[in-house]
Parts: C-alpha cells; structure tokens; sequence
C-alpha cells in the first residue's frame, strides 16, 4: 500500500466521522470534471452520456476502493487493540482452550 494514500486513510479514520480534506479534494475534482462532461454542448450527445457513464463507473470503483483502505485501517486497529491487550498467560490458555 503507498504511505502516502495510508497517511491519507489515518487522516479520514482520525477525524472521527468528519470528512478529511484529501477525500474532500477527490470529491470537489470528480464533481467539476462530471460538470464539465455535462455541460460541453461540443461534445456529441451520445458519446457524452458514453463519457458520463464511464465516468461515473470510475468514480464509484474509487469509492469503493477508499471505503476498502477504510475498513483494512479500522481491522488492523482493532487487532492491534485486541492484541496489545493480551498478556502471556490470556494467549497461553486461549491457545490451550
């Protein structure tokens, strides 16, 4: 994973609910570039939707992408919380369980 998109990812997790400035940025981006799809009369009309409908298939891939890195980030938080509560003897007995 690039440090630089995990660095981003801390960010969004850190801010608790609150939307982080880089996902901000992607959001503003797509929006503008989706506007300008929409209104370029210059374009034909049906490669325009062909473009939008493209277009927007990319947008949803990188939303689902961000809200994996999202959920990756949260399990190995959780992991590394439930691990760093474990001491000798509670990994002993539930290996011994």
């Amino acid at each position: 994973m690039n440090s630089t998109f995990f660095l981003i990812v801390q960010k969004h997790v850190i801010s608790l609910g609150f939307r982080c400035e880089d996902c901000l940025l992607i959001d503003n981006t797509c929006s503008q570039i989706e506007w300008i799809l929409k209104e370029n009369k210059e374009i034909p009309e049906d490669i325009r939707i062909r473009y939008l409908s493209l277009f927007n298939r990319h947008v949803n891939s990188i939303q689902e992408w961000k809200k994996h890195q999202l959920r990756a980030v949260h399990q190995d938080a959780a992991r590394d919380a439930a691990l760093d509560s474990l001491n000798e003897s509670s990994v002993r007995k539930s290996i011994l369980d």
